[in-house]
């Protein structure tokens, strides 16, 4: 009897797929992509407006002002003792020591001011910081704050929950909360007629917020930088007057404004 060879069954071929490991590494690239991208697009948006030589130079004592710096504020102390202080809030982006130049001709004339130091230069970011200026120094009997564009906005909110804040300044700035109530402050708006950003316009759409006794001083000719020693700034306007000469007028005002709360 002849023996018959059985043959296997043909053996089926599995689909071919990619390993799943390879799909879990290309999104891992991609995500690392995204992250370091969206990292140096950050980093760009929030590097500061560098002061000016001039500015930085303000950073220093002299005969008449005891200046201090630490990783909170920039300190101009009068060496005779002051009992008004003024706490300053930089605008957005831009670099403390820029306003160095107007807290120390504040200071030559025996008002101390503080210009406070910001997480990232963002106001927004540091609202109380004002909380332990104050506390450091309570040899200041009356205290006003202020700050310029962004800065300023978020000192009025400060000053508007905080009795013991008795004067209010603004740098081409504005209130964006409802401070009308506060008949107690000294309040002075300082703003350029030819600002791109805190437009004249919107200033005068504000004022409702702002307490009644508010005084506002138009600087002619000034731009939104002016308020600060930092180069210009995107999308502001275009001055017909110099910076100095505008500094001096903005100066000028901010001296009235500590006269006021003094008196």
């Amino acid at each position: 009897m002849s023996s018959q060879r059985v043959q296997d069954p043909p053996q089926q071929s599995l689909p071919q797929t990619r390993p799943k490991r390879h799909i879990w590494s290309y999104i891992l690239v991609m995500l690392c992509l995204v992250l370091v991208i969206g990292g140096i697009s950050i980093a760009f948006y929030i590097q500061p407006y560098p002061a000016s030589d001039e500015a930085r130079a303000a950073v220093h004592s002299d005969g008449q002002v005891n200046v201090f710096e630490d990783g909170d504020m920039i300190a101009f102390i009068p060496l005779l003792q002051a009992s008004e202080g003024l706490i300053f809030y930089p605008g957005a982006k831009v670099e403390p020591a820029a306003y160095a130049v107007y807290m120390h001709a504040l200071a030559t004339q025996g008002y101390a001011t503080f210009i406070a130091k910001m997480p990232l230069n963002f106001a927004i970011l540091g609202g109380n910081k004002a909380d332990n200026i104050i506390s450091l120094h309570p040899e200041i009997k009356t205290w006003a704050i202020g700050g310029h564009s962004l800065g300023g906005v978020i000192a009025s909110d400060y000053a508007g929950s905080h009795p013991n804040i008795k004067g209010l300044l603004f740098y081409a700035s504005y209130a964006n909360n409802d401070i009308s109530g506060r008949s107690d402050f000294v309040a002075t708006s300082i703003y350029g007629s030819r600002d791109g950003l805190s437009t004249p316009a919107k200033i005068n759409a504000a004022k409702a917020k702002a307490p009644a006794s508010t005084q506002y001083v138009a600087i002619d000719g000034a731009i939104h930088s002016y308020f600060g020693d930092y180069g210009k700034q995107d999308g502001d306007g275009l001055p017909t007057i110099s910076h100095q000469l505008a500094r001096q007028q903005i100066i000028t005002a901010s001296i009235l404004f500590m006269q006021r709360l003094a008196s």
